[in-house]
């Protein structure tokens, strides 16, 4: 169909975007699904012939919309999967799970996402020690950016701090 443009839904966009990845991620993926769901991908493939550049185009600009352009927030994809595979109960029993052992490994978690001015309205007064330790689990342009604003002698309590449990 070069001319007719044709609209890509359901199993045809499943088997268009498989289509647009690299072999090594589309291989990863096929591993994921059961034995049905490949063949029926792969039935799709086989059944969309050549993709236009527009075509691919557009499919990956709905991603990329559908997605949220720079960042995406996974947390309500994954609930919905884990939904659709297990039933809600279960799926929330595991993303509660999930969350506790994120916070135990991961306490600092919830600050990765903000800016540095967050940040520091965050750390505002807060023991140097404290400071450092907070520094220490943000992303390095981050934690520069928060240390290039402190004032000189509270970098400098700082940074000695941050040394030292190195």
């Amino acid at each position: 169909m070069p001319d007719a443009k044709r609209e890509l839904a359901g199993r045809k966009r499943a088997a268009a975007f498989m289509l647009s990845l690299d072999s090594e991620t589309a291989a990863v993926l096929m591993t994921r699904l059961n034995e049905r769901e490949v063949q029926m991908l792969s039935e799709e493939m086989t059944k969309l012939g050549e993709l236009t550049g527009a075509e691919m185009e557009e499919l990956l600009r709905d991603f990329n919309k559908k997605v949220g352009g720079d960042k995406v927030n996974v947390e309500p994809m994954i609930q919905d999967i884990l939904e659709r595979a297990l039933g809600k109960e279960k799926a929330r029993d595991l993303l509660d799970r999930i969350r506790r052992q994120s916070r135990e490994t991961e306490p600092f978690r919830s600050l990765l996402p903000l800016e540095a001015n967050q940040v520091a309205t965050l750390i505002r007064g807060e023991h140097p020690q404290v400071i450092a330790l907070v520094i220490s689990h943000l992303e390095p342009g981050v934690a520069a950016s928060l240390l290039k604003d402190m004032a000189e002698d509270l970098r400098y309590e700082v940074v000695k701090r941050i040394a030292a449990t190195a």
